[in-house]
């Protein structure tokens, strides 16, 4: 009679890519038998007692009893693929493995028989190889734990609950149980036996968690069956996952109920160089305030210069730039800079300058050739405004390059007429000395910082129509992230991540020559919120 005899059921709960499979697999049907199975998107739509006499094909957890049973001794990765009575069933233990069915079904049992029959003699089970099926935490089975992440003070929301999925993934990965993540606050119910993420002390585990205030501190400890994950940022609390990831999670190797652990990644450098790439430049805006105010004090943060400095320093390390171009640079604050520097064990120094730009580089790494500085006459505050150059050469492979720290002029030109053009006017200032430099040293020329001015501009079409080249438009990676957010005199905030096209920090190239443009990349760690207004960008430059 021209119809498909089976309809499609699936889980009101499916997820989109099974949603997604489902589609896949009703054109598979349409175009091998020439009809298009009745589709119930949802348990809520049929009947909903467990045993009925209809014809139906079964995907993920149904009402129908069939679907029951044939999950009933699948864990996350195996799946079920069999004719069950009047039932053809499709089911796994997590959404990939009933993809996994889906595929199966479609690229095997449908494979070789006729357009309008298919023959299942048996069911089909497939059955992972897991690590560790008896993996546990306090002698509890991990299956038993519910899994939970919070965000807090320390790191987003989405970062953490990405830092769950990890935990997630990798226990039904190798030991099979599907734990979901659930977000949470201190206050929420607790459960007997809990994974728990982020800053979650529940008032016995709390002194453990004041220990882990560093942005960089890191641990994990069992309390009372639950297993808490914590760190004072979100590198550290990432590492404390990976380490329990790969040391006893893949191991399946059980945590003991006198587990933990501790330690800080201080001094380490966290994200490598790209492949190839031989030298780092980095810029940062510092924001320049050398003594804690009262509207932080009143919130029990400290933004002296003091303070901010190793927070500074401990995002730097991560990167191990070999240039840092900066601003609003107190001397001050570069003092309490390159002491942290040194007391982590780091090699840096600094251009001399009067005009609060500075020029840091690790001299293990560069050698200082010739250095100099020009203040803006026009544009400018407190002589902050101008730029800082300097120009060295690379130890290991000899090749020189100048880097300059720039700062333009910051009114909006609603507030104070004439402020766009100053802007301009600093643009092509800054471009015709990148290219003199150029012209003299015959190397590559970059220039970093804060231009006030986003790419739509007219000052940044100045650098452009000059022969500077955008970082963020040439290289062969580039971040698309906003470069500030609020942190000043009243406080600091996080806000959206914004893109490229809302930032006024960027850095620009001429004559590259024969070296190589890797990555322009933004970071913006949680931590940074408390330490200026704008978050440090750089490139990776492979320089031949």
């Amino acid at each position: 009679n021209s119809k498909f005899l089976y309809r499609i059921l699936r889980d009101t709960n499916a997820s989109g890519a099974v949603k997604d499979k489902i589609s896949a697999l009703r054109k598979f049907l349409d175009e091998k038998t020439g009809h298009q199975p009745e589709y119930k998107a949802g348990n809520a739509l049929v009947d909903p007692s467990p045993y009925n006499d209809e014809y139906e094909i079964l995907i993920g957890n149904t009402v129908r009893a069939e679907s029951a049973a044939a999950a009933e001794t699948l864990w996350t990765k195996d799946y079920f693929v069999g004719v069950v009575g009047n039932k053809i069933i499709l089911t796994g233990g997590s959404s990939e493995s009933i993809c996994d069915a889906i595929d199966y079904f479609m690229n095997e049992i449908c494979s070789n028989d006729s357009a309008n029959t298919i023959s299942m003699q048996k069911g089909y089970f497939y059955r992972h190889e897991y690590v560790g099926t008896d993996m546990s935490i306090a002698n509890v089975h991990i299956s038993e734990f519910a899994l939970k992440y919070y965000a807090g003070s320390t790191m987003d929301s989405h970062i953490a609950e990405s830092f769950a999925k990890k935990i997630q993934s990798a226990v039904g990965e190798y030991n099979g149980s599907n734990i979901e993540p659930k977000a949470i606050n201190p206050s929420s119910p607790q459960q007997t036996y809990e994974i728990l993420i982020g800053p979650v002390g529940y008032g016995y585990a709390a002194e453990f968690y004041t220990g882990l205030s560093d942005p960089l501190a890191y641990g994990a400890k069992v309390v009372e069956g639950k297993l808490f994950i914590c760190g004072g940022g979100e590198w550290a609390v990432e590492y404390a996952v990976d380490h329990i990831i790969e040391n006893y999670i893949s191991a399946g190797r059980p945590i003991s109920d006198d587990f933990s652990f501790t330690g800080t990644l201080n001094s380490k450098q966290l994200f490598e160089f790209e492949s190839g790439a031989n030298v780092r430049i980095m810029a940062n805006n510092v924001w320049s305030q050398d003594n804690n105010l009262s509207a932080w004090r009143n919130k029990g943060e400290d933004c002296s210069a003091s303070t901010r400095a190793k927070g500074f320093v401990a995002c730097y390390m991560a990167f191990k730039p070999d240039v840092i171009n900066v601003q609003e640079m107190s001397k001050n604050m570069l003092k309490h800079i390159l002491s942290n520097f040194t007391a982590a064990g780091y090699n840096y120094a600094a251009t001399e300058s009067i005009n609060a730009l500075n020029i840091i580089y690790n001299t293990d790494t560069l050698k200082l050739v010739e250095h100099g500085y020009h203040i803006f006459t026009y544009g400018n505050n407190s002589n902050s405004k101008g730029y800082a150059w300097a120009l060295f050469e690379h130890k290991q492979t000899g090749e020189r390059f100048v880097s300059l720290s720039t700062h333009f002029w910051w009114k909006s030109e609603s507030s104070s007429p004439g402020s766009d053009a100053h802007r301009e006017n600093q643009a092509n200032e800054s471009a015709d000395k990148c290219i003199e430099l150029a012209n003299t040293y015959n190397c590559p020329v970059f220039i970093g910082g804060d231009f006030n001015a986003r790419t739509s501009t007219q000052a940044m079409k100045n650098m452009i129509s000059k022969g500077m080249l955008n970082a963020f438009d040439t290289a062969v990676e580039s971040d698309d992230l906003g470069s500030h957010h609020s942190c000043g005199p009243d406080g600091f905030s996080r806000g959206s991540a914004g893109t490229n096209a809302q930032a006024i920090d960027h850095i620009f190239y001429y004559n590259l020559g024969d070296a190589t443009l890797n990555s322009f990349r933004r970071t913006q760690p949680y931590f940074f919120i408390k330490l200026s207004d704008h978050y440090p960008l750089y490139v990776d430059v492979t320089l031949r």
